[in-house]
């Protein structure tokens, strides 16, 4: 990979160790995968940060962004910039000024829960553009709460006082998945979530969500997402498992949502090689 000047941008990947530097004239790759679990770090320095503003735009969905505010004696020079940030890029975290950002830090905010997780995956979607009416985006909300403790749509309509004709006919007038995938999709977001936040075992993780064991709560996360408990594990964040289900919504037709993304081969051939950093924290 050809040397570059110095970058506002950066990566956090997997296993978070260290943090490599991205020019930002290089595009981000065109497979997803590469970039499960990685946030990108938007260090902002001084001078003209239009380019990055728009690399964050355009970033892949699964792809949570922090930003790292300059000193203060420069925040009010980046006043506007800081609020078209927050309005249009979706921040997941933004952080006081640091010269030297540590990965083990930057990480523990990647697995941290939304206080109010319902109401953050309804806002993700809606900056997804995936459009739907507030009665909908509600729905929602009320579901993703709900699966921390239903395990049946017959169950989670009785809470929802709606019959499963109903309920039904709404998300499916809407284009969106049936609502038995999303109650079992937020049941496995639930406990992708504590894998990723606590040291419990697959079988302790699956009995506390009410599945029967492991190999049951494994095989229904494959079976919706593409996805291992082993992955989830590794891997931090939330927004890149939301991604690999509504991909394998899209893909059975159940949404339809944009899911291209540019990237170049330079880009894809150095993210598989992190060994680039010589084994040292990097930011440059």
């Amino acid at each position: 990979m050809k040397q570059h000047g110095k970058s506002s941008l950066s990566l956090l990947a997997p296993p978070y160790r260290h943090i490599l530097p991205v020019p930002p004239e290089e595009a981000f790759p065109n497979d997803k995968k590469l970039l499960w679990g990685a946030a990108l770090i938007w260090h902002i320095q001084g001078g003209d940060e239009t380019a990055n503003l728009a690399v964050v735009r355009s970033r892949p969905a699964s792809l949570p962004l922090m930003v790292i505010l300059p000193t203060a004696a420069r925040v009010q020079q980046h006043a506007d910039l800081l609020l078209q940030v927050t309005e249009s890029a979706r921040p997941s975290v933004v952080l006081p000024h640091h010269s030297e950002p540590d990965p083990e830090e930057l990480s523990g905010y990647l697995s941290d829960v939304p206080s109010n997780f319902a109401v953050e995956l309804v806002e993700y979607l809606r900056w997804r553009k995936i459009h739907m009416t507030s009665e909908t985006r509600h729905t929602i909300m009320k579901i993703c709460e709900l699966a921390e403790y239903t395990t049946t749509l017959s169950g989670l309509c009785r809470s929802l006082y709606v019959s499963r004709r109903a309920l039904g006919r709404r998300f499916r007038n809407a284009g969106l998945p049936v609502p038995s995938h999303w109650l079992q999709f937020c049941r496995l977001l639930h406990a992708s979530l504590r894998l990723q936040n606590s040291g419990g075992t697959l079988f302790e993780i699956s009995r506390r969500f009410n599945y029967a064991d492991g190999f049951t709560l494994s095989n229904q996360m494959y079976r919706l997402t593409g996805l291992r408990p082993s992955i989830v594990r590794a891997k931090l964040g939330w927004e890149w498992i939301v991604e690999a289900w509504l991909e394998a919504e899209r893909a059975s037709g159940k949404l339809s949502i944009p899911t291209t993304q540019k990237g170049t081969n330079d880009f894809q051939e150095a993210w598989r090689r992190p060994r680039l950093c010589d084994g040292r924290p990097l930011v440059r």
